[in-house]
């Protein structure tokens, strides 16, 4: 374990061969501040936070398997259920959604109880499904960097001698796609600089 009693970067060797951070770059920022490495970029990147809400009902409905919107409350909306090989061969009467809340009302509503942002969440989502049925699950978890806003814009963050890197969607943009674009290139970087 780290001491405290100099840089973190100077323990790392002793600790593991090489550091791969695949985390938020407001939470990697910090860390490789700490231990005294300068990630252009780390520090720029700008998330939204969402509020997520996940609901099971008994019946299940025609509204649209998928919503996107302009919503200001309600940025996407999916029947998780219709998803191939998802619930719906256990649960044939029922049904799953995901329901995103729009970046700007989530942050607004950033700090609420999770039982007062579902609350909110699934009123606007029977106003835009028709839903009526009350959930027989329901539960909202708070994403504090979900979507990034302001994407770092580099394409590799490896240093070689503190054999320290971080990857993540905030260093390309705001897509799974880069998160595993962005993870696949550091491994690249990692794999020629570590290989002996």
């Amino acid at each position: 374990m780290h001491d405290g009693a100099g840089p973190i970067a100077a323990s790392f060797g002793d600790l593991f061969d090489a550091v791969a951070l695949a985390i938020p770059a407001p939470q990697a920022a910090p860390l490789l501040a700490g231990a005294g490495l300068d990630f252009p970029g780390a520090s720029q990147a700008l998330y939204a936070p969402c509020w997520a809400l996940m609901l099971a009902f008994d019946a299940r409905s025609d509204a649209p398997v998928r919503m996107k919107t302009d919503d200001p409350v309600i940025a996407w909306i999916a029947r998780d259920s219709d998803k191939p090989e998802r619930e719906r061969d256990h649960r044939p009467q029922g049904e799953n959604w995901v329901v995103h809340g729009a970046p700007g009302w989530s942050r607004d509503n950033l700090e609420r109880t999770p039982e007062e942002a579902a609350a909110l969440l699934l009123a606007r989502f029977r106003t835009l499904t028709g839903i009526s049925g009350e959930p027989v699950h329901m539960t909202a978890h708070r994403w504090r960097f979900a979507l990034v806003e302001r994407a770092a814009g580099l394409d590799d963050l490896w240093d070689g001698a503190a054999r320290v890197g971080a990857c993540g969607d905030w260093r390309i943009g705001p897509r799974v796609e880069s998160a595993f674009d962005s993870g696949e290139a550091l491994a690249r970087a990692m794999i020629a600089d570590l290989r002996p």
